[in-house]
């Protein structure tokens, strides 16, 4: 005897669904047997796989599928209008859940996807605590590639940096010392009172 598995829950629920649009027009509604047997194998299925731990969606075990849940008296019309809108809910829960299958495989129980998580914690690296006292030695062994190439980086830049500063006229001006300070003397000629003074004359001599 097969175990039933998800495919199997698969298979159960496309041959459910191809007999939707027969159910639809049943005019016994929910009372028709033939629905109650197709309620009760999509309730079955539901149940069996999620004993499995399997998450359903499917809100088949709440629909009323036009039974009466109210205080007063539904017409037929209403009646048919809820059988049908239930019906018409559940076979889209059913088709999404065959075109998830169709799309992504099987999906794993809630306790097999836990054990994932747990075990991709388990196999995570430890967060990399640095010592209290950095050393070379700690650095070379436990730094990454990349945070030597980026090391690297900033090294090389600040070097070119250097080397072009180290050549700019503003660099010569500030590292060259400052000679003495000439003082330029006003050689424009003084007026000499001397000079200006006018000569004295000569005594004349006597004839």
């Amino acid at each position: 005897m097969a175990a039933y598995d998800y495919p199997a829950f698969i298979q159960e629920l496309r041959e459910l669904d191809a007999e939707v649009p027969v159910l639809m027009a049943k005019p016994g509604l929910h009372k028709d047997a033939d629905f109650q047997r197709w309620r009760h194998a999509l309730v079955d299925a539901v149940q069996r796989i999620e004993g499995q731990d399997y998450d359903i969606h499917c809100a088949v075990e709440q629909r009323g599928f036009g039974r009466h849940m109210g205080y007063g008296p539904s017409s037929p019309r209403e009646q048919q209008h809820y059988y049908q809108t239930d019906l018409g809910q559940t076979q889209i829960e059913l088709r999404q859940l065959i075109g998830n299958f169709e799309k992504y495989g099987d999906p794993r129980p809630r306790q097999d996807a836990a054990a994932a998580v747990a075990a991709e914690e388990v196999a995570r690296p430890a967060r990399l605590e640095p010592p209290a006292r950095l050393t070379a030695k700690w650095i070379w062994e436990h730094m990454p590639g990349p945070w030597w190439v980026w090391t690297g980086g900033i090294l090389a830049s600040t070097f070119m940096l250097g080397i072009g500063v180290g050549h700019s006229k503003l660099y010569a001006d500030l590292t060259t010392p400052a000679g003495p300070v000439l003082v330029q003397h006003d050689k424009r000629v003084q007026p000499n009172s001397s000079a200006s003074a006018p000569r004295p004359k000569a005594a004349s001599s006597a004839h």
